[in-house]
């Protein structure tokens, strides 16, 4: 084991990844897809999040108090240091595991969650520009139909994610008081997308 070891070293391996610079920064805009590959593992999470969901290994917590955006940002940031923040549904299957297990709470705390989703300012279309904090693309199934920001066109109001109950996700301004969802990962907010959170 040892011999191979030393054998990889000098091949651009390092710590169990490949030695590319592109992988987990934002040097292609954060939007390669391959976030699973940046997970550490094993991620120790805060003991309040003891949530779980069938297709991922990473915990969360719903934070049933409403509150403006602002607010639910900062306090996932805050959990731990790096490695939570808002939701960031990486699959349509995430999310719909996650719709499904606040409906199956005794009392869920609301119908409308924000969650780690923003649209990328000044886009010309409500569809376009998309992404979940951790830096992948919003998978666009995951739309009720289309990101409308309450007309019938694109006015760069409803830049946030929300994730519906009764359907699945929303685009919302940010000032309304929602219950919310954050995700210990262990990953961090992609610098590109920080930049587009308001």
């Amino acid at each position: 084991m040892v011999a191979l070891l030393a054998m990889l070293a000098g091949c651009g391996f390092e710590h169990g990844r490949l030695d590319d610079p592109t992988i987990g920064s934002t040097a292609d805009g954060g939007t390669d897809g391959a976030t699973a590959i940046d997970t550490p593992a094993p991620v120790t999470c805060p003991s309040s999040y003891t949530m779980t969901l069938p297709s991922t290994t990473t915990k969360y917590r719903v934070i049933a108090t409403p509150a403006a955006f602002a607010s639910h940002h900062a306090a996932c940031n805050q959990d731990q240091s790096g490695g939570t923040h808002l939701a960031s549904f990486e699959t349509a299957t995430e999310a719909m595991e996650m719709r499904d297990a606040i409906l199956a709470m005794s009392s869920p705390p609301g119908t409308q969650f924000y969650v780690g989703a923003v649209q990328k300012p000044s886009q010309t279309t409500t569809t376009t520009g998309w992404y979940v904090f951790t830096g992948g693309p919003l998978d666009p199934s995951l739309w009720v139909s289309t990101p409308n920001d309450d007309n019938a066109g694109e006015n760069n109001e409803e830049n946030l994610g929300a994730l519906n109950t009764g359907d699945l996700m929303h685009d919302v301004t940010g000032d309304l008081a929602y219950p919310a969802i954050c995700e210990c990962d262990g990953l961090t907010i992609d610098a590109t997308v920080a930049s587009y959170i308001p």
